[in-house]
């Protein structure tokens, strides 16, 4: 069986076979690094630069893996639009040139596939409606069902009402089963050799194993592997998080109470009036209605009391912290809330118990008795998280905060220790693992990683290596530390806003544009902007303003390789702008986390618990040198880049961010720049190419 470093090696059979391949050390060493994971059935953390190609680097040994019928390999990656580049691209061109045969399929999350019955639903009673008649003609003409696939913005609202999600399903029961995207690609991701994913139907996997059982049906969403990459892993955790979030609200609360009490699209009757010929006792019929009505009362009433209790504690979209001193202070002023948690626990197990279908029951009966008992299993566990936050105590390995979004409060518990969870439902059960990404280590170390994800206390154990780019970034990258920028205080944010305006139209003028400035507050951008757009007379200078399209505004950035722009924490990764389009990248404050954070508060207390060092260094540092490494990332994306970068913060400099500086890739830097020999230093880097901008 051919090796890895016999496809990529010098003169190798990739170099023979595809037109205008490079050899690169660098590529070549992460794929032998791989293939040495695999064979050794051990976990793999691999960082690899900006020009490595190292999807090309785990995707041959995941290939010759699959081609030796060891079992299913999978391949996940954060995004769709990198899950197509893999599917559409990067795979199919490795099967040629590797002369191999073999199955490949893609398996998306549940909420990205059309439902068929909810369609049929929404289009008996709307199709006198001009966007459902278009939106129809998308539906006869598709043939994976993906939301993806959708041409028309407009049509996406439509899309929302009859997506595919676990609660509303109706399995084996439902009349459009043979049809439905879903399920027929899942059972494509289970015959195929390869599959291609994404973090999100990863982590839902590991979590709806952790919560059904193995067992289940309903917890398989990926089937046994032999082994899985990870790719842009850097984000994994923070899926993690997010995936293993448990959240209370009074929104889902209504959402379970339409499902079962309210007329249903396309169907004369509400669930509980359908279901009512299943009724075990006919008086539990008075008993739901009563119920529901009265969920529905405490629940407008719990909106009103908790915001008099929260008062002005965060801004829409901030999480709100529920410390030791908040239960402290409202602990009987959230004990008013328990009979809301009782009531809805009690109907979960009213609905659980009441109905029984025939065993001659029509398929269409046993469809709404699925959808009951996905109703029941919700309100039971609303009420249990509601219950759960009322009786919180510490300490705890969990970790409970608000967000108020669009008038509605969310009680959330996050995990405490995402690693733990990873170990021992993830990686310890036999099949290697390999984390990919560009920035992955902090100082040279995985140690921070490896706490996020569980390799510091899994049983397998794994191998690591730094694979640098291909890059001259020593010649191509110019990074300037100013000095007489000002580090940032909250005390004196106002000044500190202030004094940004001149340093930053400055060196814009001096890169004739192409510049891009990354803030980490939108409230300090929107006040620094507009005083640095008069100061650029005649420049194009954009703003990221709240509800414009990331995409558009990128667009936009690209076409005009002159123009600027303002922008959040959404384009600090994760963008392409290749060539002189982003030539110059301004960070004006330096990404450390809000230290207030609830989940930033309590890990960093439980760090520093574990390490007896303090929570900064252990997780505010790690955090902001790996968002570093982000941003710097976006400047050079080819061979021809050149680009500088322009840190103003002077924090950058003190002893607690050695790591963050010793973080960031070897290039030309200078960290000691006067303010006032910033634009000459640009202009000579850029050596006059782009004319200073009068």
């Amino acid at each position: 069986m051919p090796r890895s470093s016999d496809f990529f090696a010098a003169g190798g059979i990739l170099s023979r076979r595809i037109p205008g391949f490079a050899y690169r050390p660098c590529q070549e060493g992460m794929a032998e690094l791989v293939e040495k994971a695999l064979s050794s059935s051990c976990h793999a953390v691999v960082e690899a630069g900006t020009g490595t190609g190292k999807s090309y680097a785990y995707i041959v040994p995941l290939m010759l893996r699959a081609a030796e019928g060891l079992g299913k390999e999978i391949i996940a990656t954060s995004t769709m639009p990198l899950m197509g580049q893999l599917l559409r691209k990067d795979i199919p061109q490795m099967l040629d040139a590797l002369s191999l045969d073999l199955d490949v399929a893609a398996l998306y999350g549940r909420g990205n596939y059309l439902c068929a019955l909810k369609w049929d639903y929404l289009y008996q009673s709307r199709k006198d409606d001009d966007g459902v008649r278009r939106f129809a003609g998308w539906v006869d003409g598709t043939e994976t069902g993906l939301r993806d696939e959708i041409a028309d913005p407009s049509l996406y609202p439509l899309f929302a009402e009859c997506a595919a999600e676990r609660e509303s399903c109706i399995g084996r029961f439902c009349p459009y089963i043979s049809q439905c995207f879903y399920y027929r690609a899942r059972k494509r991701a289970e015959e195929a050799d390869i599959i291609v994913t994404n973090h999100h139907v990863v982590l839902s996997d590991i979590m709806l194993r952790r919560e059904k059982g193995s067992g289940s049906d309903e917890a398989v969403l990926l089937p046994p592997f032999d082994a899985m990459a990870i790719d842009e892993a850097h984000n994994f955790p923070d899926g993690a998080t997010d995936t293993f979030t448990s959240t209370f609200s009074t929104r889902d609360a209504r959402h379970v109470l339409k499902a079962i009490a309210d007329r249903r699209a396309g169907k004369g009757q509400c669930l509980i009036d359908a279901l009512s010929p299943c009724l075990k006792d006919r008086a539990a019929y008075g008993e739901i209605s009563s119920m529901v009505a009265e969920i529905r009362e405490m629940a407008e009433d719990f909106d009103v009391r908790i915001r008099s209790l929260l008062g002005r504690r965060g801004r829409s979209g901030e999480r709100i912290a529920f410390d030791a001193r908040f239960y402290e202070e409202n602990r009987f002023a959230a004990r008013s809330f328990a009979p809301l948690a009782g009531r809805l626990s009690e109907l979960g197990s009213l609905l659980a118990s009441s109905f029984m279908a025939p065993e001659d029951a029509s398929e269409e009966t046993w469809g709404d008795m699925r959808t009951l008992a996905f109703a029941a299993e919700r309100l039971s566990e609303l009420g249990t998280l509601l219950e759960r936050w009322i009786g919180f105590s510490y300490p705890a390995d969990e970790i409970p905060y608000g967000v108020e979004e669009g008038g509605t409060l969310y009680i959330s518990f996050a995990p405490m220790d995402t690693g733990r969870i990873l170990a021992e439902s993830f990686l310890d059960n036999g099949s290697p693992i390999i984390f990919s990404s560009a920035t992955l280590s902090v100082g040279g170390s995985f140690d921070f990683f490896a706490s996020q994800v569980g390799l510091d206390i899994c049983e397998t154990g794994y191998i690591s290596s730094c694979f640098p780019t291909s890059f001259d970034l020593g010649r191509n990258l110019l990074c300037l530390v100013a000095r007489g920028g000002m580090s940032y205080s909250n005390e004196e944010k106002g000044s500190w806003e202030e004094g940004l305006a001149q340093p930053i139209a400055d060196a814009i003028r001096a890169s004739g544009g192409g510049a891009l400035v990354l803030f980490t507050s939108r409230s300090s951008m929107e006040n620094v902007y507009p005083k640095v757009k008069v100061l650029l007379p005649g420049m194009s200078v954009l703003m990221q303003e709240s509800g414009r399209s990331r995409n558009m505004l990128l667009k936009a950035f690209k076409e005009d390789e002159d123009s600027s722009l303002f922008a959040l924490s959404s384009f600090w990764e994760g963008i392409d702008a290749p060539g002189e389009t982003l030539r110059l990248l301004i960070i004006p404050k330096l990404p450390y986390p809000v230290p207030t954070d609830p989940i930033i508060a309590a890990r960093g207390e439980m760090l520093a618990e574990r390490t007896g060092r303090s929570a900064f260094m252990e997780q505010a540092v790690p955090l902001c040198a790996l968002k570093m490494k982000q941003g710097i990332g976006r400047v050079i994306r080819g061979e021809k880049d050149r680009g500088a970068v322009l840190i103003l913060d002077q924090r950058i400099m003190k002893p607690m961010s050695r790591k963050i500086l010793a973080s960031l890739p070897e290039c030309h830097m200078e960290t000691d720049v006067p303010l006032a020999m910033v634009p000459g230093r640009l202009r000579g880097f850029y050596g006059m190419e782009k004319p200073e901008h009068p």
